[in-house]
C-alpha cells in the first residue's frame, strides 16, 4: 500500500467536465428515468420538473436533478488534447445523453447447429434499424463487441450492411458465430451475470436513459436477478444486480418466455416478441425520457427494496418508470472481491464508466518507476472521500494490463493501492476541479494497448480506460 500526498492542482491540463448530480461527501444518488405517453401512445414533450412527484416508500422526495431528453441528444463536445484518452466519449468527442444496448444472447438461445446459429444471428442483425446511440453485443463463450455506442456510427452502418448481404465472412460476425456455437464447459449462469454486470458498468457513465434490449429464447430463473429480494448468498448475482440497479437500466426482453415480464416491469422496460419493435420502442423511449434524481438520506441506505412511484398532476397519461430500487448498504469490499472485480474489468471487452476517467500519457519524470507517466483525472463525485483527523482520505486501487499484438489476451497485470491524504484547502480545490494522480508503467516488448482500471475501495465503484502504447524493445 502506498501513502502519498495529492498532486498539486495548479495546472490542470486535462478536460474539465460537468460533475454528476452528486457530491464528494458520500451522498448517494438515485436516478429514475421516466417515459410519459398520451392516450394515443405519443410521447409527451413539454413537462417540467414541477409536473412530477417522486415518492419513495410513500414519502415524497425532493427532486434534486431534472432533465428532459428531448432538449438535447448530446452534451457539449470536449476537445481532447494530444495523448489524452477517456472512457465515456464518442469518437466525435461527445458524451451521449442516452444509450440503447442490444444483446443477442447466444447462451440462453437454442440452436440446431452452427449453420442455424449463423442464420439466426444474421437475421437478428438484419432486423435492427440504425441509431447512432446504439450498441450491439453478442453473448457466447465470450462477449463479442460488434459495435459500441461510443464508436464511429459509420462502423455500425457497415456492420448492418454486411449482415444484409449475408456476409458471414465478416471477421466480427464470424467471431460472434464461433462464440455462440462453442459453448462446451461454459458456466451459462455465471457468464450471463458477468455480461450483465459488464454492460451495466459500461452504461453507468451515461447520464440519461439506458436501455438493454435482451434477445434470448429463455431467461434462467436461477440467476438471482430479483430486484425486490436479492439473494446475498449469491455474490456474483448480487454484483450484477447492484450494477444494474445503480445504473438504472431499463430492460426490454425479446422473448416468448413469460417469466421475463417481472424483470422488464420492475426496471421500467417492456417485453416484446420481435426485435425490430423492441429496438424501435427502446430508442424512442430513450429519445423522449425525463430524468429525475434524488438523494436519499444516509439512514435510508438500509439494504432493503424501496418501492418508487412517479406521479403526474395531469390525468390520462401513461407513466412508465422503474418500480423501485435496492438501497444497498455501504460495505467495504473484501480483498478477494476487489481482486475479482478488477480482474473481470481488466479482461472484459468494455470500459467501466462508474468512475469517469481521463488519462494523459507522457514521458516519465521518474525513470526508476517506469518510462511512461500516466496522469489520471478522476471525478471526485464518483469516489469516496472521507474526513479523518482534520484532513481527507481516499483509497484507490489502480491496476493495469498490457495487450500484445500477437493475441487478444491481456497480460502482465500490475496493481497497487494508493491511500491519498488530502489537506482541507486541496480538498476544496478538488471539488471545483478534479483529482489528479500520477502513476507509471514500463511498456513491454510487443505491447500495443494498455488498460487502466481505477477502483474506489470503500464503495467498489470502478472505472477503466484503454489506450494505445508502443511496446518496448
Amino acid at each position: 500500500m502506498r501513502f502519498l500526498a495529492l498532486l498539486p492542482l495548479t495546472a490542470c491540463l486535462l478536460p474539465q467536465v460537468a460533475q454528476t448530480p452528486t457530491e464528494a461527501n458520500n451522498k448517494r444518488f438515485v436516478e429514475v428515468s421516466v417515459v410519459v405517453h398520451d392516450h394515443k401512445g405519443q410521447p409527451i414533450s413539454d413537462l417540467t420538473k414541477g409536473d412530477f412527484t417522486l415518492v419513495d416508500r410513500g414519502k415524497p422526495q425532493i427532486i434534486s436533478a431534472f432533465r428532459s431528453e428531448l432538449a438535447s441528444r448530446f452534451m457539449a463536445k470536449l476537445t481532447l488534447g494530444p495523448n489524452v484518452y477517456a472512457n465515456r466519449l464518442t469518437s466525435r468527442g461527445e458524451i451521449p445523453t442516452a444509450a440503447t444496448v442490444v444483446l443477442f444472447d447466444g447462451i440462453n438461445t437454442r440452436f440446431r447447429d452452427q449453420a442455424d446459429a449463423g442464420q439466426r444471428l444474421l437475421a437478428f442483425l438484419q432486423e435492427i434499424e440504425f441509431d447512432d446511440r446504439m450498441a450491439i453485443y453478442v453473448l457466447g463463450r465470450e462477449m463479442i463487441l460488434l459495435h459500441d455506442f461510443i464508436g464511429d456510427p459509420n462502423h455500425l452502418l457497415q456492420l448492418l450492411g454486411a449482415s444484409r448481404t449475408g456476409a458471414t465472412g465478416n471477421s466480427e460476425i464470424s467471431r460472434a458465430i464461433a462464440a455462440i456455437t462453442d459453448l462446451a464447459d461454459v458456466d451459462r449462469g455465471q457468464q450471463t451475470l458477468f455480461a450483465l454486470e459488464t454492460i451495466a458498468n459500461h452504461l453507468a457513465g451515461v447520464p440519461g436513459r439506458k436501455n438493454l434490449v435482451w434477445v434470448a429464447d429463455g431467461f434462467p430463473s436461477d440467476l438471482g436477478l430479483d430486484f425486490t429480494s436479492p439473494d446475498h448468498s449469491q455474490h456474483t448475482a448480487e454484483r450484477a444486480l447492484r450494477a444494474i440497479n445503480d445504473a438504472a437500466i431499463a430492460i426490454y426482453p425479446v422473448t416468448k418466455d413469460g417469466s421475463a415480464g417481472t424483470l422488464a416491469e420492475n426496471s421500467g422496460g417492456r417485453v416484446f416478441t420481435g426485435i425490430k419493435s423492441a429496438v424501435r420502442a427502446a430508442v424512442e423511449d430513450a429519445n423522449s425520457a425525463y430524468l429525475l434524481g434524488f438523494n436519499p438520506s444516509q439512514d435510508d441506505w438500509d439494504g432493503a427494496y424501496h418501492p418508487l412511484q412517479v406521479k403526474l398532476d395531469q390525468r390520462g397519461f401513461e407513466v412508465r418508470a422503474r418500480k423501485g430500487f435496492l438501497a444497498f448498504k455501504d460495505q467495504l469490499p473484501s480483498p478477494a472481491q476487489v481482486d475479482s472485480v478488477v480482474l473481470d474489468t481488466l479482461a472484459g471487452p468494455l470500459d467501466a464508466t462508474v468512475i469517469p476517467l481521463f488519462v494523459r500519457t507522457g514521458p516519465s519524470d521518474k525513470p526508476d518507476k517506469g518510462n511512461l507517466r500516466l496522469t489520471l483525472q478522476i471525478d471526485p463525485a464518483s469516489i469516496t472521500i472521507q474526513s479523518k483527523n482534520g484532513h481527507y482520505v481516499a483509497i484507490l486501487e489502480v491496476a493495469m494490463r498490457q495487450l500484445p499484438s500477437s493475441g487478444s489476451t491481456y497480460v502482465l497485470s500490475t496493481s497497487e493501492t494508493y491511500t491519498l491524504t488530502i489537506q482541507p484547502d486541496v480538498y476544496l480545490k478538488i471539488l471545483k476541479e478534479s483529482l489528479l494522480l500520477n502513476t507509471y508503467v514500463s511498456p513491454q516488448k510487443g505491447a500495443v494497448q494498455l488498460r487502466v482500471v481505477v477502483l474506489d475501495r470503500p464503495s467498489g465503484a470502478i472505472g477503466s480506460v484503454h489506450l494505445p502504447i508502443a511496446g518496448g524493445s
